[in-house]
């Protein structure tokens, strides 16, 4: 008896960047012996490409044949071709795309979450290129609170966490504190109140 091999059909591929993740969505028909797809990824159409995905990514429990691949490792400024390749019991299988993402990430501060607080807030803030970059918090006196962030970041969406705790670890009072992004080319301070 001769196995019949019924091709894998792509379809209604779509690549975004989503709260800092390249995400991948693909539908494909489900023939027989098809475990998943692998995704691959490179930094060329036309280059080397290698697994991204951790074993095959496989279809949507609640809605077949449709599938999702989030790339967690990903940065800003940049673009990044991805090839999903079809896993099958027999072995792999073949290759489509490749599709390109490209993320464009811009300097920014956004308002820390929740605002007021206690005893903790988020602060967002993006980096465009690789640069020094400096998040701190100061007293409405204009003294240094608390450091968040002193070092070489790479082009991309970042998120702090602050406890209310200046460099010494000792809680701070209730009051209006600000907090200053400095990064190359760009600065921007934002208010934000801490109630105890």
């Amino acid at each position: 008896q001769v196995e019949t091999t019924v091709p894998v059909a792509l379809g209604s591929v779509d690549l975004r960047a989503e709260n800092g993740d390249g995400v991948l969505r693909w539908e494909s028909n489900l023939p027989a012996g098809l475990q998943g797809f692998v995704v691959l990824r490179g930094d060329r159409p036309d280059g080397a490409f290698a697994p991204v995905s951790k074993g095959p990514v496989a279809s949507d429990p609640t809605a077949p044949g449709h599938f999702e691949f989030r790339d967690e490792e990903i940065r800003g400024n940049r673009e990044y071709w991805y090839m999903p390749q079809e896993e099958r019991e027999s072995g792999g299988g073949a290759r489509f795309g490749p599709y390109a993402l490209s993320w464009t990430v811009n300097n920014g501060l956004e308002q820390n979450f929740p605002n007021s607080f206690n005893p903790r807030t988020s602060i967002r803030f993006s980096v465009a290129k690789q640069a020094r970059t400096r998040l701190v918090v100061y007293n409405v006196a204009g003294r240094v609170v608390k450091v968040l962030v002193d070092e070489v970041l790479e082009p991309d969406v970042y998120t702090v966490v602050w406890d209310g705790k200046d460099d010494q670890g000792g809680a701070v009072s209730s009051g209006i504190y600000l907090y200053r992004l400095q990064t190359e080319g760009f600065a921007a301070t934002k208010k934000m109140t801490l109630i105890r």
